[in-house]
């Protein structure tokens, strides 16, 4: 681009500071720089050789990335007319393309800063999710290490992904309200807690680097003043004129646990031991997941190793009424047999992702409660490497030197694709489904399993009707 350069005196007396208006203005007449201006707005004020033009934005369009196929000047008048640029705003020369108007330039170049953007983004996504899985693969092996020999598996969750947040906190403000910011959230799921009288309720359970967090939900009755009514959120309905509130039923700091105790059997019972007060009975289908991370960040706030201890049985001390005082409570496991197993929650009353299908049986005789629960995996059981030991990404090969390169021989045609045999289940008892995506069958009827990755419900195909099914009300067809 051309530089003109004209000198102006601005006073006739040589004096700094002073400016005459009048006598600018006219030299600026007689030099015509007005009518320069004019003639260069009139122009074009961007050239650029075509191979520059071109490798500068070829990132623009898929064609032209990483590499253009043909002759420069198509390749450039190919990205003018995908970007939609005026023809009558840039023209070709002999060796270099011409813009006009700086406002198709602009428009280039933002496509282009959001181009690397777009793709900049998509490998942080990438890396998140890469160190993300590494780190719950990690962690899946120290939970194993925890119960390695002490402790009966499920194969249902024995080889299942670690997630950390169930109740997708990032999308629900009213509970994560209830934490301070200055506190760390490790794990949230939905798990059943069982009070004095073995009598079960849902709770939702949050785990941070501070404190474990039991809290419920409660049916509030708009403009009631804080009167409840729990009764309508046991069954998941919400009446007119009230609305759901949540509200921390119990705090329990990381320091003032002193044990947790399990089972050496595979069902989903964990006790909480806390120093001079009552302790807290759970239910949760992620449990080793859960009792890891506590472990974890107990060592990282007392620098001590929390005991967990295993058996067939425990006793523990129950919250202290004004009116009852305080007690012990008795649990006990034991093996039964698996058919004798039948859920004791009606099907009809289940939550799809909340509650989950118990293969095990519960017995209340007063103050002791008996869970007869199915033999598992061998205690010496780890989680499968195979998928962890895959390679992930793409795969580099070492080049070899050009002289040493043999010509490409011709690929053998692929064989055809064996079919592979689908997998059946078999109905155990009767289900009648209560909504669209949930799928009816009776008691020794044959369904194709479509889906088995979640633990609680899966997907599967009956009379060409395809939904989701409870996993312990059918069995696989070896």
């Amino acid at each position: 681009m051309t530089n003109n350069v004209r000198c102006i005196k601005p006073n006739e007396n040589q004096a700094p500071g002073e400016w005459n208006s009048s006598s600018v203005i006219e030299q600026v007449k007689y030099l015509g720089l007005v009518a320069n201006i004019e003639v260069r707005k009139a122009g074009f004020v961007y050239r650029r050789e075509f191979a520059k033009f071109l490798s500068r934005y070829a990132i623009l369009t898929k064609q032209t990335w990483p590499k253009w196929n043909g002759k420069v000047t198509d390749g450039v008048m190919h990205i003018v007319d995908t970007m939609h640029l005026d023809r009558r705003e840039v023209q070709l020369g002999n060796t270099k393309v011409f813009i006009k108007s700086p406002e198709s330039l602009h428009i280039l170049e933002d496509m282009r800063l959001r181009k690397f953007d777009n793709y900049a983004r998509i490998i942080q996504r990438a890396m998140k999710r890469f160190c993300a899985v590494r780190v719950y693969q990690k962690q899946r092996e120290q939970a194993t290490d925890i119960l390695y020999g002490r402790k009966e598996r499920n194969a249902r969750s024995l080889d299942r992904d670690y997630v950390g947040d169930y109740c997708n906190l990032h999308q629900r403000p009213d509970l994560q309200r209830l934490i301070p910011r200055s506190e760390k959230t490790d794990f949230s799921s939905y798990l059943y807690k069982y009070d004095r009288r073995f009598r079960r309720q849902g709770r939702y359970f949050i785990s941070t680097n501070q404190a474990l967090y039991i809290i419920d939900e409660e049916c509030v009755k708009v403009g009631s003043g804080g009167k409840s009514n729990s009764s309508a959120v046991q069954k998941n309905k919400q009446p007119d004129g009230y609305t759901i509130e949540y509200k921390i039923k119990r705090r329990i700091p990381l320091e003032t646990i002193n044990e947790i105790k399990m089972s050496e059997y595979r069902d989903n019972f964990f006790l909480i031991c806390v120093n001079n007060d009552y302790a807290t009975l759970l239910e949760l289908s992620s449990k080793t997941e859960a009792v890891s991370i506590i472990l974890k960040n107990y060592l990282k706030k007392t620098n001590r190793v929390l005991p967990i201890t295993f058996g067939q049985g425990f006793d523990y001390a129950v919250k202290k009424q004004s009116w009852i005082g305080s007690g012990t409570r008795s649990v006990k496991f034991s093996h039964a047999a698996t058919a004798a197993l039948m859920n004791q929650i009606d099907p009809k009353k289940l939550r799809k992702g909340v509650d989950m299908p118990r293969d095990y049986d519960v017995k209340i005789n007063r103050n002791t409660m008996t869970v007869m629960v199915s033999s598992g995996l061998p205690k010496q059981s780890r989680p499968n490497q195979t998928n962890a030991e895959k390679p992930r990404g793409l795969q580099f090969k070492s080049t070899n030197n050009s002289s040493s390169r043999k010509p490409p021989t011709k690929p053998p045609r692929p064989l055809a694709a064996k079919p592979t045999k689908q997998k059946k289940l078999r109905a155990l008892y009767d289900f009648q489904a209560r909504s669209a995506d949930e799928l009816s069958f009776a008691t020794d009827n044959e369904l194709l399993l479509i889906d088995n990755s979640d633990e609680t419900w899966w997907k599967a195909e009956l009379d060409g009707k395809t939904g989701v099914v409870p996993s312990n009300y059918v069995e696989l067809i070896v």
